[in-house]
């Protein structure tokens, strides 16, 4: 049995400088071929921008209509150490803050396909959205990993979907 086969890596935003603070959506990740996704945020070298994270759900892949869901998030604290916190409760209207205080660092980001009717729409998609508060660079990437496939071979079908906006 290979990891790869039993589970869906998405690189859903590829590492980048974020001139600019990170700010802006990943991909959208399907969720019917899914019960649960991890996104995982990895971040670099920072300055002072700290960055708003919120799980956006929409209904279709060009996200025409979305709303924010609840999910958890730990943290992994810098280059030495492999370890994660305790899990917290992202509040879909609040979102949480990664703070710039925390370079080198990973963002385990769980969302469950039943929180996906939580709203008032049959949502089947969900992206990370993030917003910055400053115009300071922030280097980052975000892997999604789906995993609790609900069907065989899932690592050999698309998942992820980009939006222009």
């Amino acid at each position: 049995m290979n990891l790869s086969e039993n589970i869906k890596i998405m690189n859903v935003l590829p590492p980048k400088n974020h001139a600019g603070g990170f700010d802006g959506n990943s991909k959208l990740v399907d969720m019917s071929k899914f019960h649960k996704v991890v996104f995982l945020v990895i971040t670099g070298a920072t300055s002072t921008s700290d960055s708003n994270i919120k799980i956006q759900a929409a209904t279709d892949k060009t996200a025409t209509t979305t709303e924010y869901i609840p999910a958890k998030y730990r943290y992994c604290a810098g280059a030495s150490s492999d370890v994660f916190g305790v899990f917290t409760d992202i509040v879909a209207a609040t979102g949480f803050t990664m703070t710039a205080s925390k370079p080198n660092s990973m963002y385990a980001i769980e969302v469950q396909s039943s929180d996906l009717m939580e709203g008032d729409n049959a949502n089947r998609y969900v992206r990370l959205v993030a917003t910055a508060d400053t115009s300071n660079a922030q280097l980052v990437a975000v892997i999604a990993l789906g995993y609790e496939a609900r069907f065989k071979n899932i690592s050999m079908e698309q998942s992820t979907y980009s939006v222009t906006t």
